[in-house]
């Protein structure tokens, strides 16, 4: 006897959001970690910006530090991706966004790697972190004139019995 097919319809969604044919007001580069996305827009929003453009992507705008990226035309096209959206959003403001258990800086998990950094740096991971940010953020301002462009690092502190995200700005 032959099985009958039951033919699935496409499924379909509405979402209860309006669409809104706006203009970001900033540009905010962040990594591409879930757990930090709506804390991330909500400090852009804090900020005054009401419709930020948000390009998430590993490790955020450290990828476009030549030396930071493991390969040289990775940081050429974030340049390049950056860029674009700052021509053609007209984007006055960038916003860049580091966070605490970034993916990409791992390694402080590793405590032999943590030692031997902080041994012939003075530093822990987390310092050489938000350097990089501030590096990425000074590298930006120089090369997109005109654009004011701010960092942040986002940590994960606890206050009673929740987890909050703090961002602070690194300059």
């Amino acid at each position: 006897m032959a099985a009958t097919q039951v033919q699935q319809q496409p499924e379909t969604f509405t979402s209860t959001i309006a669409w809104q044919n706006a203009e970001p007001d900033c540009l905010v580069i962040s990594c591409s970690d879930h757990r930090f996305e709506q804390q991330t827009r909500d400090l852009a929003h804090h900020l005054d910006f009401k419709n930020p453009h948000v390009l998430q992507m590993p490790s955020g705008a450290v990828l476009s530090l030549p030396l930071a990226a493991a390969i040289n035309f990775l940081s050429k096209a974030t340049d390049r991706i950056i860029e674009r959206i700052v021509e053609m959003k007209h984007v006055k403001d960038i916003i860049l966004v580091g966070h605490h258990d970034c993916g990409a800086y791992k390694v402080e998990r590793v405590s032999l790697i943590n030692t031997v950094i902080k041994q012939f740096t003075g530093k822990t991971i987390h310092d050489l972190q938000r350097e990089h940010l501030a590096q990425a953020a000074r590298r930006l301002h120089l090369g997109l004139r005109g654009v004011r462009v701010r960092a942040f690092f986002a940590n994960v502190v606890t206050e009673g019995n929740e987890s909050r995200v703090r961002f602070e700005e690194v300059l």
